[in-house]
């Protein structure tokens, strides 16, 4: 349904020049759907329309998540260059609009792309670059350190955790396993508190809704009810 939503809304928008960027935030959604799909083709295909469009309007913010889009579609393809790539643009765009959580997310994903790139144990670089990728990580955390931005710590923590245990430093991989496992928590009971507030909110608003019934039907019943008084009364005084 949500592909077909948004190829109307394409088709609506196409049609009018001054809706540009309402039309780049269209194809970038579908390169998201095609990527959810493993389309990563048709993905890309629509991340590059957007990207075009967003070079034109110079949105450069919104030119910066359609980078950080591409980046993930490649990190799923196994084209690690790319995705380091697209991430680094990413992240300088990210720098220059000063999107704090936007430059921790293009941090990560330079990790995930380095270590992929270079994940051979047998190379005599890897653990150099094992480092690079914790150094990366670190400025994710930077970037964010006046932010609240759990779900960026939760993968920093979690990544940290593997990279230290893959470094053979035991007591740090530990120490962030706990970093993690703790906010982990502390974001289930958020979420688990939000759905119980939403339940409650949906169970009073149709509490609401069949008290509402139950007095109309009520009122309803008075009015028969004066009706018939009424009704009673006037054949009474008729007869009379």
């Amino acid at each position: 349904f949500a592909l077909a939503y948004v190829n109307k809304a394409v088709e609506i928008l196409s049609s009018i020049k001054e809706t540009e960027s309402a039309l780049a935030d269209c194809y970038n959604l579908l390169g998201a759907i095609y990527h959810h799909r493993q389309d990563f083709k048709k993905g890309l295909d629509y991340f590059s329309l957007a990207e075009e469009i967003f070079k034109h309007t110079s949105e450069k913010d919104l030119l910066a998540n359609v980078y950080v889009n591409i980046s993930y579609l490649e990190l799923d393809n196994g084209d690690y260059n790319k995705a380091n790539e697209y991430a680094r643009k990413a992240l300088e765009l990210f720098k220059e609009v000063n999107d704090g959580k936007g430059i921790a997310t293009a941090y990560i994903n330079l990790q995930v792309a380095n270590y992929n790139a270079n994940e051979n144990p047998k190379s005599q670089n890897y653990k150099n670059e094992l480092q690079n990728c914790i150094t990366l990580l670190d400025s994710a955390v930077n970037s964010i350190k006046d932010i609240r931005s759990p779900e960026h710590l939760i993968t920093i923590y979690q990544n940290k955790t593997e990279l230290y245990e893959y470094l053979g430093n035991i007591d740090s991989s530990y120490a962030y396993l706990q970093k993690y496992l703790v906010l982990k928590d502390s974001l289930y009971e958020i979420s688990k508190q939000k759905q119980i507030q939403e339940l409650r909110i949906q169970y009073e608003a149709n509490k609401k809704e069949k008290d509402n019934e139950v007095l109309a039907a009520q009122n309803k019943s008075k009015s028969y009810f004066i009706i018939i008084i009424i009704t009673g009364a006037a054949l009474a005084v008729t007869i009379l």
